[in-house]
């Protein structure tokens, strides 16, 4: 796979992730924000009612320079009073096929 490509399609995996997260709760009653900024630290989806908020922070085939920024953004969602919730997604795998 190109690097173009694959850039592009895990760009896609993160919004199509957005997506379905604001989708579900918007379902269950809670109001949707995405790319929330709240002094130094970027959410990529907050969730809320009048009695519970949950930021999410999405991953797609992180590298360990971006896990190490998941700490600060949990130590601010709980400054808040935020529930926190981290959505990894791994990359897939390009298959290999063999033709005889």
């Amino acid at each position: 796979m190109n690097k173009q490509f694959e850039n592009y399609f895990l760009k896609a995996l993160y919004n199509a992730k957005i997506e379905q997260i604001t989708q579900t709760y918007k379902e269950k009653g809670f109001s949707c924000r995405t790319n929330v900024k709240i002094d130094d630290v970027q959410f990529d989806v907050i969730v809320q009612t009048p009695d519970k908020v949950i930021a999410f922070d999405i991953q797609v085939s992180p590298s360990q320079e971006e896990l190490k920024g998941v700490k600060k953004r949990h130590e601010k969602a709980k400054a808040l009073g935020y529930n926190f919730r981290v959505v990894k997604i791994n990359k897939p795998i390009n298959p290999t096929i063999a033709i005889g």
